[in-house]
């Protein structure tokens, strides 16, 4: 978490130097860092009964990340954004059940080591049914982008290596969001953003809810900081040419940013 912040400093200051100074800023670009917890159950094929806890593979699930925020203001009215993080987790245990994941099959008390790999990118537009200085009431549609790989191998108790198993997928979510801004002062802005859409189509099929909260703070005109919490619910299934795989991902966690606009 610590190393996570002194990189968002080191880019902030590197921002205040960079940016010119512009009455009409129409850009605004956050770098923070999230705190995320995470429960993750994954299944690749018919055998995995609902799917397994990669909390009970050795994952931690608690994990700090950087993300990427950027709002572009085409018009007053008019509002694109573009939004990247990522999590990555990594575990190994001697598991106390037998399970099966594609064609690893894993018996009780072998080494398993996993490895989980989640990206998460997003675009949206939005525009502003309500515009005025006391805040903003938006409505919009976008389209997050899941990116996301699991690898699984596992040893005997004798150290014999069995297998290893990958399950990737890049799977688009469409999305549409109500987002709202309430201006609390000349220097402090209450944020929130709820997202969600459910879809089926081809071999993919799922849901998504996305909920977000957040205040910032102003220091100057064009720099400040912020924090909040957010929350994000995933479900997805791919039909596979030999195998169904099957993704339930749930990330909560407070999360802090600087901000700067221009």
């Amino acid at each position: 978490m610590f190393d996570a912040l002194r990189l968002l400093a080191i880019v902030w200051l590197g921002l205040s130097i960079a940016c010119p100074v512009n009455a009409a800023d129409r850009i605004k670009l956050r770098i923070g860092a999230l705190d995320n917890k995470a429960d993750a159950l994954v299944a690749k094929g018919g055998a995995s009964q609902g799917g397994i806890d990669l909390g009970d593979l050795g994952l931690d699930d608690e994990h700090t990340s950087v993300f990427l925020d950027i709002d572009w203001w085409a018009t007053d009215n008019w509002r694109f954004n573009v939004t990247y993080s990522r999590f990555n987790r990594s575990g190994e245990r001697d598991v106390d059940f037998d399970f099966e994941f594609g064609d690893l099959v894993v018996p009780v008390q072998a080494r398993v080591n996993t490895e989980l790999d989640f990206d998460l990118y997003v675009v949206s537009a939005a525009y502003a049914l309500i515009n005025n200085d006391r805040g903003r009431l938006e409505v919009g549609a976008g389209l997050h982008l899941l990116d996301m790989e699991i690898e699984i191998d596992a040893t005997t108790s004798q150290g014999t290596l069995l297998a290893d198993e990958v399950a990737d997928t890049l799977a688009p979510l469409p999305n549409l969001t109500l987002n709202g801004e309430l201006n609390l002062g000349e220097r402090w802005l209450l944020r929130a953003k709820a997202g969600w859409f459910g879809f089926d189509y081809e071999d993919y099929s799922g849901d998504l809810i996305s909920l977000s909260g957040q205040v910032e703070f102003a220091f100057t005109e064009h720099f400040g900081a912020g924090v909040g919490y957010q929350f994000v619910d995933v479900d997805v299934e791919v039909d596979g040419s030999r195998f169904t795989e099957q993704y339930n991902l749930e990330f909560s966690g407070p999360l802090v940013y600087l901000m700067a606009s221009f």
